[in-house]
């Protein structure tokens, strides 16, 4: 099921960023995370809206904390 809110979006939007700072794409990092790329790309999106689980897993391979990837931070 498909969800589009703000939370979604910050979540996807520091995602994308810390990814591409470790110069991963969608397939290394969804296979680190144990997850399909359609699916990440979809979090990305801000589409999805993946489970605490999921979001604990996609921070572990991204070296950071669930909480920095849900910061909002002001333009």
């Amino acid at each position: 099921m498909r969800h589009e809110c703000p939370w979604a979006k910050i979540l996807g939007a520091n995602l994308r960023l810390r990814r591409r700072a470790l110069r991963l794409n969608q397939e290394e990092l969804a296979d680190r995370v144990g997850v399909d790329v359609r699916y990440l790309g979809g979090i990305e999106r801000g589409q999805e809206n993946p489970s605490l689980s999921v979001i604990v897993r996609v921070a572990a391979a991204l070296g950071c904390t669930p909480v920095d990837l849900l910061k909002h931070s002001a333009p």
